[in-house]
């Protein structure tokens, strides 16, 4: 990110820090809402399109869209400014790096595979609940998914963000995204889909984990045709280290066809963390990214950081902390030299909040784990005996004319029939919050909460303890109970 003074600009209601981006048609700021009194990304939209109406209203529509998806995998939209003519969004302050940013710095260091599918699945969640509320991305590569320095993983820039039943903000002809996450149908003019989101998600999952792209050509034409043709190296041959079954499925949502693709995001995102489940390295990933992050050079810490860890500590050191304001300390500062004295203090002062749950301390120290963790494995592409399967798994070489004009969406394909749900019931007291893939359960679902077959991580929380987090298991047709101390 860009750290320029920003001494010459201003903005009516907020204090420019400094500028973090400048694209086409806006500046990115991070500031600091002087009525809120809190830190956030504003981007300021250039003069031309603040004059222009009909973008304007786009834009505003778009706003409102995107202020309905509260996800923690996707950047808050918190509200529009237009003042003195100058239109401007209001965004949640994300600090840290790109995933370009990452994948070119200590990405390609780290020698576990699995911290990569973890930010993989993140990106996947945010996205589908995007597509749940019916909002596209279309133009997801990896600048537009940041990263902060506490490990977390959000979805950024749904400027082009619309509802998939809407007519398209885009004007006839104008070709939206980047090329080379484009999906083909959307570069050869048909309307973007859920299936295209998906493709540009896969062309960055084949980017993470092989250290190259998928498609390379010397000219955008070359390109097109690659990508048209469907024609790049199985990803099990370009990343043998890869586990088989993602392999194969990162092939999958490269098909040129949206079809061939996986139905939903959600598919990805379960395939993804059924492999991950298998790992014991699964829990560290957002620490293990944290860290990384933080080894790329952008360890130092912001003014709204810093501001964080003073207040922090000083709560800590005072009879009304909680163990929730140790875990959150834990969680943004996991190297920080007071750490070990402030679990110490806190455990002496509060045992029996933490004898109810299990002791942070026992997780600060099981991140010694990792190198032993590094040699678990899953089974990985470089199987000599799954060669030959892999081959047979590439998505098949379809021809589409690059310079066939589009008048009309692509054809749906049959749509495959929905599993049998299973149901998930939780027997809690009254005062916790049950989250199961990040999403709030409502009280009112908590004994009979419905979802598809798969493997979901799943999180309790109740307020001045530590929360108990793991994985639930669904099964197709079946109800599993989960119990928590206390219910009645």
């Amino acid at each position: 990110m860009l750290n320029t003074p920003t001494t010459d600009r201003a903005y009516p209601g907020f204090e420019l820090k400094r500028l973090l981006g400048v694209g086409a048609t806006a500046e990115v700021f991070a500031a600091m809402n002087l009525t809120r009194h809190m830190p956030v990304a504003l981007k300021v939209f250039s003069p031309m399109v603040s004059r222009d109406p009909e973008l304007v209203k786009r834009l505003e529509d778009e706003a409102a869209i995107l202020s309905r998806l509260k996800h923690p995998n996707v950047v808050s939209t918190y509200g529009v400014r237009n003042e003195g003519g100058s239109f401007a969004l209001e965004l949640e302050l994300i600090e840290g790096q790109d995933l370009r940013q990452w994948m070119l710095g200590t990405a390609k260091e780290l020698p576990l595979t699995e911290p990569k599918l973890w930010v993989l699945a993140q990106i996947a969640r945010g996205l589908g609940a995007a597509h749940e509320i019916g909002a596209l991305h279309r133009d997801l590569k990896p600048e537009n998914i940041l990263l902060s320095l506490a490990g977390d993983v959000k979805i950024t820039d749904f400027g082009l963000a619309r509802t998939v039943t809407r007519v398209t903000l885009s004007r006839v002809g104008l070709l939206v995204g980047s090329l080379g996450y484009l999906a083909p149908e959307v570069i050869n003019g048909f309307r973007a889909s859920e299936q295209s989101d998906i493709y540009s998600l896969g062309v960055m999952a084949y980017e993470l984990l092989a250290g190259e792209a998928p498609f390379v050509g010397e000219t955008p034409q070359t390109l097109i045709q690659l990508m048209t043709n469907g024609r790049f190296t199985p990803l099990c041959e370009r990343a043998p280290h890869v586990p088989l079954a993602i392999g194969q499925l990162v092939d999958r949502t490269l098909n040129p066809k949206p079809e061939f693709r996986p139905a939903t995001v959600w598919e990805f995102e379960a395939a993804l963390m059924n492999e991950l489940s298998r790992s014991g390295v699964m829990r560290f990933s957002k620490a293990i990214l944290a860290e990384s992050i933080s080894a790329s050079g952008h360890e130092h810490q912001t003014e709204a950081l810093r501001e964080k860890h003073i207040g922090l500590i000083t709560r800590l050191k005072t009879p009304e902390a909680t163990a929730f304001d140790l875990a959150e300390f834990h969680r943004l500062f996991p190297n920080d030299e007071e750490l070990p004295a402030l679990i110490a203090a806190f455990g002496a002062k509060n045992s029996g909040q933490l004898g109810q749950r299990r002791k942070l301390a026992g997780a600060v120290s099981a991140i010694t784990l990792l190198g032993i963790a590094a040699a678990l494995s899953f089974r990985s592409c470089d199987d000599r005996a799954t060669r030959s399967h892999i081959t047979q798994a590439s998505p098949p070489q379809v021809a589409i004319p690059v310079a066939t004009p589009a008048t009309a969406p692509v054809a749906a394909a049959t749509p495959k029939p929905a599993p049998e749900k299973g149901t998930l019931s939780f027997e809690v007291p009254d005062d916790v919050s049950v989250y199961v893939r990040n999403e709030l359960v409502p009280r009112e679902r908590l004994r009979r909460y419905r979802i598809a077959p798969g493997q979901y991580p799943m999180r309790i929380e109740k307020e001045g303890f530590l929360p108990i987090e793991g994985q639930v298991d669904v099964k197709a047709g079946r109800v599993s109970v989960i119990r928590a101390g206390g219910a009645q």
